[in-house]
């Protein structure tokens, strides 16, 4: 059994992989020098968006349910706030 060849063929593989070898920070440092570096990206549907906006208007009209059903809306200060924002709508307009 010749032991020196097998040593030979350990250092062939083991210059190669020092070769291949690449040092994690120096390729961490190469990526933040490239400006064109390739960087993550979500990009949402306008289905999606719009999905999203029927499900917070659906919300907000169930918010204005409950309230009523609360009575919320029957508190004189309420009545008047709600009042006055009519008001101004319609001086508003004309």
């Amino acid at each position: 059994m010749d032991i020196n060849s097998v040593n030979s063929r350990l250092n062939s593989y083991t210059e190669q992989a020092n070769t291949n070898y690449q040092n994690p920070k120096q390729d961490a440092q190469k990526v933040d020098e490239n400006p064109n570096s390739r960087k993550d990206k979500l990009e949402i549907s306008q289905e999606a968006k719009a999905l999203q906006s029927q499900k917070a208007e659906a919300k907000n009209l169930e918010n204005i349910r409950q309230k009523v059903e609360s009575g919320f809306y029957n508190k004189p200060e309420i009545i008047e706030k709600v009042a006055g924002s009519i008001l101004k709508e319609i001086q508003g307009e004309q």
